[in-house]
């Protein structure tokens, strides 16, 4: 069976900074956009709904609506987003493939206790990291490879320089670059 995920919308929109005062009075809709944009590729393949407050609108809210493939549901007046993805688990015919992403304590012993993963948003972050764009699509390293003594030798040609300004003293004298020639086998 394959596994449905729930994420508590603001709490991961705000997690990873998308909200910007600055963009005005519809920064909060903007916001909520960059999060679902954001959210697509990692849920390509699964189900997944976002749950958003509906909060203090007075403009009239579906309740639950499609976006590019994901399911998004705003709670309804009188609750909580954390009330809706707490009946949402409640009411999970197969917890166990049920994955509640919030850094929400309250949301993580109420998955945990019904049998469904709880993820914080970093836990997210980590799955969401190591997956590829697309299937053809291979994962790519953190890091680059080394640079090779050809290109070291190039930039200390070209910044090597900079070595005695006392503005970049402290860099020359943390990263001996020297060294890096030296150490690679020819």
């Amino acid at each position: 069976m394959r596994t449905s995920y729930v994420v508590d919308g603001y709490n991961l929109l705000f997690h990873l900074g998308l909200f910007d005062r600055r963009a005005g009075a519809h920064a909060l809709e903007t916001a909520r956009e960059r999060l679902l944009d954001y959210l697509k590729p990692a849920f390509a393949d699964h189900e997944a709904t976002v749950i958003f407050d509906s909060g203090r609108s007075t403009k009239s809210v579906p309740s639950t609506e499609q976006y590019q493939g994901l399911r998004v549901q705003y709670a309804g007046r009188g609750q909580e987003a954390d009330d809706v993805i707490e009946e949402l688990i409640a009411h999970a015919a197969s917890p166990q493939n049920l994955v509640v992403i919030s850094n929400d304590h309250r949301l993580q012993v109420a998955a945990r206790r019904k049998g469904a993963r709880s993820w914080s948003c970093d836990d997210f972050l980590d799955f969401k990291n190591a997956r590829p764009t697309s299937p053809s699509e291979p994962i790519v390293a953190d890091r680059a490879p080394p640079p090779s003594r050809a290109e070291v030798q190039h930039w200390l040609e070209e910044f090597g320089d900079l070595a005695g300004d006392p503005a970049f003293r402290e860099l020359f004298e943390r990263f001996p670059f020297e060294d890096a020639i030296d150490d690679e086998p020819e």
